[in-house]
C-alpha cells in the first residue's frame, strides 16, 4: 500500500523577472525565514523568460542538495503571469509570495503568516521605510491618488510579500501588471485584507 504524502501548509512562490538578486544569498534568507515558522512548506521559483544568472544559482543550490521547484517559462510574460503559473503548480492552502530581490527581513516572514488567522490577504509595508523625500512624496501621491479613485488605502503596493488564502487566487486572476494591485482587487471582491508591518531589508535601498 503506498501511502499520500500530505500536501505542505505554505506554498511560497517567488516570480523572477528583469530584476534579482544573488539566487544562492536570497535562497538562504527565505529559507531561514520559512523554516521559522515551523510549518512545512514547499518552496517555487518561477523564471520569467532568460534570468540565466538566477537560474545558474538555483543550479547551484539543486546540486548541494536543497530541495525546490523551479519552472521556466519560454519568454517574459510578467509578474502577474509567473505567479499565476507558480499558484497552478502549488498546492497548499495558504500561500506566500516572494520578491526575487530583498524587500523586507526574512525573520519577518512569520508576522505575515500568523495575520491569516483574521484575513484572506496580509501585504506586506516595509516600515520603517527608506529613501529620500522625493521618494516618499512619490508614494503618497500614488496611494492617494489610488485610494481617491477606488475608495481603497493601502501605503505599500510595491511591497511584493503577500500570504493569502488559495480561494484568493481561486477567484481573482491576474495578467498584465495586476500583481501591484491583488489587494485592491481582493477588497473589492469582498476578502479581508489587512497590511502588516515589516522591517525593511538592508538591501533594499
Amino acid at each position: 500500500m503506498v501511502e499520500l504524502q500530505a500536501p505542505p501548509e505554505l506554498s511560497a512562490i517567488v516570480p523572477v523577472g528583469r530584476r534579482y538578486a544573488d539566487a544562492v544569498v536570497l535562497h538562504a534568507e527565505y529559507k531561514a525565514g520559512l523554516d521559522a515558522l515551523g510549518h512545512s512548506y514547499e518552496l517555487i521559483y518561477v523564471l520569467d523568460g532568460p534570468c540565466e544568472e538566477f537560474a545558474a544559482g538555483l543550479r547551484a543550490l539543486l546540486a548541494n542538495g536543497e530541495r525546490f521547484t523551479v519552472i521556466s517559462l519560454t519568454r517574459s510574460f510578467g509578474e502577474s503571469t509567473a505567479l499565476m503559473a507558480g499558484f497552478e503548480h502549488s498546492t497548499a492552502e495558504f500561500i506566500l509570495t516572494l520578491p526575487a530581490y530583498h524587500q523586507v527581513v526574512g525573520s519577518e516572514l512569520e508576522k505575515l503568516v500568523e495575520a491569516l488567522s483574521d484575513c484572506d490577504l496580509a501585504i506586506g509595508r516595509r516600515w520603517p521605510r527608506a529613501g529620500g523625500a522625493f521618494e516618499r512624496m512619490r508614494r503618497r501621491l500614488f496611494h492617494g491618488l489610488l485610494g481617491s479613485v477606488t475608495g481603497v488605502r493601502f501605503r505599500d503596493l510595491g511591497c511584493g510579500v503577500r500570504a493569502f488564502t488559495r480561494r484568493v487566487l481561486d477567484d481573482i486572476q491576474l495578467y498584465g501588471d495586476q500583481h501591484r494591485f491583488l489587494a485592491v482587487l481582493a477588497e473589492r471582491q469582498g476578502f479581508t485584507v489587512r497590511e502588516v508591518d515589516l522591517r525593511q531589508s538592508p538591501a533594499d535601498r
